[in-house]
């Protein structure tokens, strides 16, 4: 059964506004029971539109009668899970995981090594790049890009033109920009020097048009991000924050909810630290701190680093660090 108010942001009424109707119809034509099925063989290659899936035994095909722009496809080792991809759409491995009900526009681009959680949603012209994880119930709007390496949990909407973690970004290559630099919670910066991921995104977060979140980020659960934000690099958002038309972090950005209002901090260590210490600062958009992460309320400190390390506790559990596969089937 399809669920689109999954996301306490999205009612029932503004369903259209972020799933075109003609998609809608083929998410719920592959709610239905159907039976004609062909295996992806050379007998049948011209009419799979996607070649990576050509003279494979292990797929099979079934286009829709109704819309015949996509071509709906299943491994066979798991006729249960079905996923619709656009003609249009440019496929370059067959070697990444979808479950059930995974939508793939037109005009999108989908790398190798990537895990589509049940119900995601990707309209047209968007690129997802390798080892990636994009969770259950997760809509990714047009135009958009997510990078390589990325993490985005359950129920997140990212409206349209959304950039998380830029493009494809070798880990060799981003070690030796950041050398130097730390993370914003110091004690985890060990941990993104090892982990598959570079940007994490937990569950519950809404990302509106323009938004730029950079790699060697974290954003905890249930954040509204408005127009044309920007989250610099190796900065950490708290849980159940909102943020305003056009934002703009730098790196190395603390922001911490203190239960009726947030803080923003920018994190430096003691010796990089300047005679603005302990002022506010203002830069246009919000007033913030220079400091050490030790000047945050020490109850708010030590829920931030509980609840994410809990975050990248869940993810080791499934995907160990420095384990760069992130397939479970085949």
């Amino acid at each position: 059964m399809l669920d689109f108010t999954r996301h306490s942001i999205i009612s029932q009424k503004s369903i259209i506004e972020f799933i075109p109707v003609k998609y809608l119809r083929i998410l719920e034509y592959m709610q239905n029971d159907f039976d004609r099925w062909s295996p992806t063989t050379a007998k049948y290659k011209d009419y799979t539109a996607h070649e990576i899936f050509q003279n494979s035994q292990l797929f099979e095909f079934h286009i829709p009668l109704i819309h015949d722009d996509f071509v709906v496809y299943r491994r066979i080792k798991h006729p249960l899970l079905r996923i619709a991809v656009h003609r249009n759409a440019i496929i370059k491995s067959c070697e990444f995981n979808w479950e059930n009900n995974v939508l793939i526009g037109a005009d999108c681009t989908i790398f190798d090594n990537i895990y589509f959680g049940q119900n995601v949603t990707i309209l047209d012209n968007t690129t997802v790049y390798q080892n990636s994880y994009i969770g259950e119930g997760t809509f990714i709007g047009n135009d958009s890009l997510i990078g390589s390496n990325t993490y985005i949990g359950n129920n997140n909407i990212l409206k349209e033109k959304v950039i998380i973690n830029e493009g494809h970004l070798p880990s060799k290559i981003l070690d030796r920009i950041d050398v130097y630099r730390k993370y914003a919670l110091v004690s985890f910066d060990a941990w993104f020097r090892t982990s598959m991921f570079h940007t994490i995104i937990d569950d519950q977060n809404f990302f509106d048009i323009n938004c730029v979140i950079k790699p060697m980020v974290t954003i905890m659960s249930n954040n509204l991000f408005s127009l044309n934000c920007y989250v610099g690099s190796r900065s950490h958002i708290d849980i159940g924050n909102m943020f305003s038309q056009n934002i703009y972090l730098p790196r190395n950005f603390l922001v911490a909810n203190y239960g009726c209002f947030k803080k923003f901090f920018r994190i430096k260590d003691k010796a990089f630290l300047s005679h603005t210490n302990g002022f506010e600062i203002y830069n246009g958009y919000f007033s913030y701190r220079e400091c050490t992460i030790d000047s945050v309320d020490y109850r708010v400190k030590d829920r931030i680093f509980f609840q994410a390390g809990n975050l990248f506790s869940k993810i080791d559990s499934v995907f160990p660090r420095k384990k760069y596969k992130i397939l479970f089937t085949t």
